[in-house]
């Protein structure tokens, strides 16, 4: 017996955003109540175009599923690795369109904080960027994250200071946290908190939430092909990308 109940809306969700890879399979029959049926994280150094596909067939059959029964299909669709982005979406666009489904592009600073929307105070996603730099915002959090400044590239010195005017505790999270970590236990004092090596990677399975909850609410998802969302113009753009922005 499948997993998929009658009620239920099924959503794949991958990450393809950094060096390691997950996919996530989870199901809702009213967009609150979330069940994560699979979870599959990769962090061993082989590039995405290798080990995507086979995780992907992983999770359908680890939950008895085949490709045409995922109602949403959804990726992490930036800030981050511009080759990654690019393999991830291509992906998910590409099966989406295949079994006529719709698909969701999530951003990697929600999902880097949607796990955290609980913490009593402000979470600074961050994920690496180049030399001293990281994509990054913050959100209000307290039970639902409420964005309180836009997704930007920032120098992390300039992003301390930011933060050294704002009130309360601060969570630094995602995979580009550690590059603030010694300044900001310097400047910010115990305001300062830092979550677990272990969870510093945004998670499939957080994709794969915010995108059931996002279907079910009032705007719903529209059908429409994923895009990447790059903060700021890159060399790295293919030349369609670039053409469709002028």
């Amino acid at each position: 017996m499948k997993h998929k109940e009658l009620n239920d809306t099924l959503c794949l969700c991958i990450d393809t955003s950094s060096h390691s890879a997950s996919v996530a399979i989870g199901k809702s029959e009213n967009g609150k109540d979330v069940q994560i049926l699979c979870s599959i994280l990769l962090n061993d150094g082989f590039t995405h175009s290798e080990k995507i596909l086979p995780m992907i067939d992983q999770c359908l059959s680890a939950c008895r599923l085949e490709a045409k029964d995922i109602d949403i299909y959804a990726c992490i669709n930036g800030p981050g690795s511009f080759t990654g982005l690019r393999i991830g979406i291509s992906t998910i666009n590409a099966m989406a369109q295949s079994t006529d489904a719709l698909a969701a592009g999530i951003n990697t600073l929600e999902a880097a904080a949607y796990g955290f929307r609980y913490f009593d105070g402000i979470i600074v996603p961050m994920i690496d960027a180049r030399r001293d730099e990281a994509y990054t915002c913050t959100y209000k959090a307290g039970g639902r994250l409420i964005k309180s400044s836009d997704d930007s590239m920032k120098n992390v010195d300039d992003l301390i200071n930011d933060l050294s005017i704002t009130e309360g505790k601060l969570l630094f999270a995602g995979y580009g946290a550690y590059k603030a970590r010694e300044r900001a236990e310097k400047e910010l004092k115990g305001r300062a908190m830092f979550i677990d090596d272990a969870m510093v990677y945004s998670r499939a399975s957080a994709g794969a939430e915010i995108a059931l909850k996002r279907y079910y609410s009032v705007d719903g998802l529209k059908k429409e092909p994923i895009m990447a969302n790059y903060i700021k113009d890159t060399s790295a753009k293919t030349i369609a990308e670039r053409s469709s922005e002028k």
